[in-house]
């Protein structure tokens, strides 16, 4: 995503907060989809409102309007 962000001349510190959520991700030792599933993603430090909004658009639409 902040890949695809850059290439669109995004804004470079929402490049860097996807780039650092997805690192946060995937070295997490919590069960993602139980977060997922108690609306608790916000909770994990580096995961905010926004990157939220777009992970749970994935998750429930299995795309998102921001890729897009």
């Amino acid at each position: 995503m902040s890949v695809l962000l850059e290439l669109q001349g995004e804004n470079v510190f929402k490049l860097r907060a996807f780039s650092n959520a997805a690192r946060i991700l995937q070295g997490m030792s919590k069960d993602f989809g139980k977060l997922i599933e108690t609306n608790q993603i916000t909770e994990v430090k580096g995961i905010g409102k926004g990157i939220a909004d777009v992970i749970m658009e994935i998750v429930d639409q299995g795309k998102s309007s921001e890729l897009e």
